[in-house]
């Protein structure tokens, strides 16, 4: 779910994961730290957003963890004003040098394929590289995804019990957990 307007013009997401709900924002003015942390101000902002579509009050002691990061933003050198901020580009940019040298800035962790894939498309475009074929990025499965199955909790439990006979059965909970975040290297 997404919270399209706050109190300040923002936009708060809400999304569900292993029974729990992630909720956050992006594009808070912040001081660059190897590592950022989410201040206390951005949680209650975070909180009061979303109180108003959950039915009950979520609390300061409900939150399990927090993170933060700092996302890098790229101001696009062909612009005719690169000072100003309008010209920021909040995805990722990629800029072919007249030499040759291909720069890709900017974008995010949930991103990347599309990054690679652009990437890889300004390369071949430069027509210095040839290939047979497009980049394969979006139909290669990620790390755990190739064998996995929606039984492959069961199979979780059921090799947990051959591997550790002398110890307690792998519950079910935590072999679905497993299977989740592990795919076929659970």
């Amino acid at each position: 779910m997404i919270v399209p307007k706050t109190k300040d013009g923002r936009v708060v997401f809400m999304l569900p994961f292993q029974g729990s709900i992630i909720a956050g924002t992006t594009d808070s003015p912040c001081q660059v730290t190897a590592r950022p942390q989410a201040s206390a101000e951005e949680v209650a902002f975070i909180l009061d957003a979303i109180s108003d579509f959950l039915q009950i009050k979520v609390r300061h002691a409900d939150v399990l963890s927090t993170w933060s990061g700092i996302r890098p933003l790229a101001a696009d050198p062909t612009a005719q004003d690169a000072s100003n901020t309008g010209n920021i580009v909040r995805d990722h940019l990629i800029f072919t040098e007249p030499n040759g040298l291909i720069t890709v800035t900017g974008g995010k962790w949930t991103t990347y394929r599309r990054m690679a894939e652009d990437a890889v498309d300004a390369v071949l475009a430069t027509g210095r590289v040839q290939v047979a074929h497009q980049c394969a990025t979006s139909r290669l499965k990620l790390l755990g995804g190739q064998a996995y199955k929606h039984t492959m909790h069961t199979e979780v439990a059921q090799q947990a019990a051959e591997l550790l006979p002398c110890s307690p059965a792998c519950s079910s909970s935590t072999a679905r957990h497993l299977a989740a975040a592990y795919g076929d290297q659970a």
